[in-house]
């Protein structure tokens, strides 16, 4: 019989790929653009934005707390890169358009991670301590506007969706010709 060590992470992991599962009923925030003003405050807390850089998770708390989650896209996840004072402890692609996240008692600092999405949609599942967040504990876009419930969607404007979409190289016959 083999011992598994990060039973919890194991409990977290399925516990946000349950709530993900739920999000098909979430209501859609139509302007996430912009950073929030990210701070500590009595509860831990999540913020979330899109600009044009891609999208960006970050979650800040006073007391040792577990941040984790799903992030679901209606196009592909890439480019995904930890943010913030060390960033998500695990981070992981379970498809081209889902990511898992989970960080063991994070706090004081700002952490998180940011990526890149071709779709216009994406839907966040968040928990904290093994719980959904309340939608008190997480601040969205510039107005820090609060989701009506967890999980909830949000949609980037049509220029932003486009941040995930790269230009094609140019092959060497097709490249311009200094003369």
């Amino acid at each position: 019989m083999t011992r598994c060590g990060n039973r919890p992470v194991f409990a977290l992991t399925l516990a946000a790929l349950l709530l993900a599962a739920t999000a098909a009923s979430a209501q859609i925030i139509n302007d996430p653009t912009g950073q929030p003003a990210i701070q500590l405050r009595a509860q831990p807390s999540y913020y979330v934005w899109v600009d044009a850089s891609g999208w960006h998770v970050r979650w800040t708390a006073i007391v040792p707390a577990i941040f984790s989650g799903t992030i679901t896209s209606d196009g592909e996840i890439r480019d995904l890169q930890r943010a913030g004072g060390g960033g998500a402890s695990w981070l992981t692609r379970l498809d081209n358009q889902r990511v898992a996240f989970g960080t063991p008692g994070g706090f004081g600092a700002t952490q998180g991670f940011d990526f890149r999405a071709t779709g216009s949609n994406v839907t966040l599942a968040l928990l904290v301590n093994g719980r959904a967040a309340s939608s008190s504990q997480v601040f969205v876009g510039r107005l820090s506007q609060n989701p009506p419930g967890v999980p909830f969607a949000l949609r980037a404007n049509a220029w932003l969706a486009l941040q995930g979409a790269r230009e094609p190289e140019l092959s060497e016959i097709e490249r311009p010709v200094d003369r």
